[in-house]
């Protein structure tokens, strides 16, 4: 079944629109990494705690980079999925 030129430029607005908020989001993520890194290094934080910020900036990179190169983003999406279950199961041993 074939879209309409009004659905795939519906489409594209929101893909486009994604890529832009998940490029203002990968940041934040990044900066919570970087200070989960500097509280592991001061003693009070445990390593395993950068996990699912990871995972979610590997999503975000698998979201920008989906319809340019799709291979490339099912990597991205992989290595995500995998980073966010493990932090989660790391954040679950840990209590």
């Amino acid at each position: 079944m074939e879209k309409s030129p009004e659905e795939k430029l519906k489409q594209e607005k929101v893909l486009k629109t994604m890529r832009k908020i998940w490029m203002f989001i990968i940041p934040f993520l990044a900066a919570g990494i970087l200070f989960n890194l500097y509280k592991w290094t001061q003693g009070s934080n445990s390593l395993p705690s950068i996990l699912s910020p990871l995972g979610m900036i590997f999503v975000g990179l698998a979201s920008i980079t989906g319809s340019r190169n799709k291979p490339l983003s099912y990597v991205f999406l992989v290595l995500g999925m995998i980073a966010v279950i493990a932090g989660l199961a790391a954040a679950f041993m840990k209590h």
